[in-house]
């Protein structure tokens, strides 16, 4: 009988299930595992966000060049303004205030050459979407870039994070009026944004 009351003692102490230490390791491996997983995924996200907006922004600046080796101006020239590039109508400029300006005269132009981009990811905040931003009429010599005052369109856009490849070779830097190519490949960076302005 003392026999059987060892091996039963014996047994139960084998059979005991994991420590509170034990468990609590495997908690906080689990935890640690998706905070990096999360981690991961944001940037992947943003990485991926970024290509589309400067994807779009690439197909748009070849339609623009392509227009004006075919016509000879830009498209709605004389049409001084602020104008979304995309058909979704959805931007805001560089100071975060979504533009109104009715894009459908600038598409219709764009479209007798290829199809302008038809929306872009959106961003969290008040900068999102690509803008032309247009100083032509007034005052063909109001912008210059790189000494050549036959280039007052700008494309701009806003990537995600700091210090970001806008992705486009004529990146400028902002000026008043005038205007130089970037050496670093953004036009400017702060608060997790990178200004992207592409002179045309």
């Amino acid at each position: 009988m003392r026999a059987s009351l060892k091996s039963n003692q014996y047994s139960a102490q084998q059979r005991r299930g994991f420590t509170i230490v034990e468990l609590l390791i495997v908690v906080v491996v689990i935890a640690i595992l998706a905070a990096i997983t999360i981690v991961s995924y944001r940037g992947i996200q943003s990485h991926a966000t970024n290509v589309s907006r400067i994807s779009a922004a690439s197909q748009t600046v070849k339609l623009v060049k392509a227009y004006v080796a075919l016509y000879g101006s830009y498209p709605l020239a004389g049409a001084d303004g602020r104008y979304c590039s995309t058909v979704d109508n959805a931007c805001s400029d560089y100071s975060g205030t979504q533009l109104v300006n009715s894009n459908t005269t600038l598409l219709a132009e764009l479209s007798k050459i290829g199809s302008p981009p038809a929306s872009i990811p959106r961003q969290s905040g008040a900068y999102f979407g690509l803008y032309w931003d247009y100083y032509i009429s007034n005052n063909p010599s109001d912008r210059v870039v790189d000494g050549d005052p036959n280039r007052d369109l700008l494309l701009m856009y806003t990537l995600e994070g700091d210090s970001q490849s806008c992705g486009n070779s004529v990146v400028v830097q902002s000026g008043a009026s005038s205007y130089t190519t970037s050496t670093t490949g953004y036009t400017s960076t702060a608060s997790g944004r990178t200004k992207c302005w592409i002179g045309v």
